[in-house]
């Protein structure tokens, strides 16, 4: 949970794709490995959608820990839910607002 917990504050401080694309090689390589079908499969160029796709690997990580850490299951859904209904063509804005959104989460939490 401590990594978790890690690279999802380390996301709230980014404000560019270039900043988020970092955080890439800071998840679990078995959640790391799930990248390969957005590379491969559902983008032309995954580089232009680094928003969505490390959310949506947030998510798979937070399912892995849901079951590891039954008691910050709330702090994960509250997550899971903001996560969830990202879409890949997220604006600038929702964006920051999502951001801000975790920072509250996280404040919460902490």
């Amino acid at each position: 949970m401590k990594k978790f917990l890690d690279v999802i504050t380390k996301f709230t401080q980014t404000k560019s794709d270039d900043e988020r694309s970092v955080l890439f090689s800071l998840l679990p390589e078995d959640i790391l490995a799930h990248k390969k079908f957005y590379d491969e499969e559902m983008f032309i160029n995954s580089s232009r959608h680094t928003f969505y796709i490390l959310t949506s690997l947030f998510i798979d990580w937070i399912n892995q820990l849901d079951e590891q850490y039954p008691k910050q299951r709330h702090f994960l859904y509250e997550l899971q839910d903001l996560f969830e209904y990202i879409d890949d063509d997220i604006s600038i804005d929702e964006q920051s607002e999502v951001i801000e959104k975790t920072k509250v989460i996280l404040k919460q939490y902490q």
